[in-house]
């Protein structure tokens, strides 16, 4: 976003970046400490690196605080990781009793359409974006734990180099691979009162 305007021969120029996901359709989404802490998750994942090997999966939770109704995050214990895999360990809810888990995101370090070969013997990105059946599976596996089946099922997303995916438990795996938001990063610039 920029606008200028010239005021007794001076141009005011300012100029900002707005951090966003768009349309901001998931109220976690909205709030900015949200979206610093995707970015930073996303620049942790190292994921414009040209050797996919330099590349790792990230996890962090959305929480929000009850009495305050503040979001915040806390990063997961991750076992292991690599450039197409995470193990990680949910957040005990007992752990949180002040807070709802609203939702995990992961990262996915590549581009839709983008495809390489994994750490894994025999195993390879597709390049269609969305969840993987891994990921589809450890969805369902954690709501069936018995600390998660009383209580709000967290949402879990993945963001990836272009756009934010959302896994619907209600849609079979792998049915909807469409982005819910569309991944917007900028560079903010704060120029003021350029002399012409």
């Amino acid at each position: 976003m920029t606008t200028t305007t010239r005021v007794n021969g001076v141009v005011h120029v300012d100029s900002a970046c707005v951090q966003c996901l768009t349309p901001f359709s998931d109220s976690s989404m909205d709030h900015q400490v949200i979206r610093n802490r995707l970015m930073n998750l996303s620049d942790e994942s190292n994921p414009r690196a040209s050797n996919p090997d330099d590349r790792i999966e990230r996890v962090t939770a959305i929480l929000r605080d009850a009495p305050s109704g503040q979001f915040f995050t806390i990063d997961v214990t991750v076992d292991s990781a690599d450039q197409c895999r995470s193990y990680w360990h949910a957040l005990d809810p007992a752990g949180y009793p002040n807070a709802v888990i609203m939702a995990y995101v992961h990262t996915h370090p590549q581009y839709l359409n983008e495809r390489f070969r994994c750490k894994e013997p025999g195993t390879s990105t597709d390049g269609r974006g969305g969840g993987s059946d891994l990921d589809w599976r450890g969805m369902r596996s954690l709501y069936r734990l018995p600390q998660y089946r009383d209580i709000f099922k967290p949402v879990f997303y993945v963001l990836a180099n272009d756009f934010v995916y959302k896994l619907d438990p209600s849609k079979k795996r792998g049915v909807d691979r469409r982005p819910i938001l569309r991944w917007d990063k900028g560079v903010c610039k704060w120029v003021r009162f350029v002399a012409t």
